[in-house]
């Protein structure tokens, strides 16, 4: 039997807007459906969100990925990146969060909708369901992976151009959230 949850979660996190950099809550409020009736392997995938959320989305920096020089600047300071392939207003991290969510629940859960407001946003959520296109996170990217990390980083090539690339390769065994092995 499907089980229809609602969940909320928030977290702190900065946004590289307009050339200035701005610190920001978030208010994350969501819909899951669950796709299995093994309760081990749904709590498995909840324990994947709250990993992402303390781990990579708490105190990280959401920016656009046009900005190299930045991400690069930033990089050298250790401090933690969330490239983003539009500049980071709550409805780009929204539809972000819904396709990173969607990606490492790998159809053990369904998100059904997720709303997104912040204090930036003056109260404003903005929410996003199944039925509505993913803008730029149709494309193929790191928010569609399953993998649990997002975070990016600037790498020089030897002609001196700059590419972001994803860093660290950690897995969600190394991290002991693999999927039970009773997961039906």
């Amino acid at each position: 039997m499907n089980v229809r949850l609602k969940d909320s979660f928030s977290f702190t996190a900065a946004v590289w807007f307009n050339d200035t950099l701005l610190v920001n809550n978030y208010h994350i409020q969501y819909q899951i459906i669950t796709n299995v009736e093994d309760s081990e392997t749904i709590n498995t995938a909840r324990d994947r969100l709250k990993w992402l959320q303390a781990s990579q989305l708490f105190n990280t920096v959401f920016i656009n990925q046009k900005h190299t020089e930045v991400i690069e600047k930033l990089s050298d300071l250790d401090i933690k990146l969330v490239t983003l392939p539009e500049d980071p207003i709550d409805q780009i991290i929204g539809l972000m969060l819904f396709s990173k969510l969607e990606a490492i629940f790998e159809n053990i859960l369904t998100v059904v909708e997720l709303e997104i407001s912040s204090d930036l946003s003056d109260g404003v959520v903005f929410p996003h369901t199944a039925n509505e296109t993913l803008g730029p996170f149709e494309a193929e990217g790191w928010w569609s992976d399953s993998g649990p990390e997002i975070f990016y980083k600037t790498e020089e090539k030897d002609n001196d151009e700059r590419v972001v690339k994803l860093h660290n390769k950690t897995t969600w065994r190394e991290l002991e959230l693999d999927w039970p092995k009773s997961k039906s």
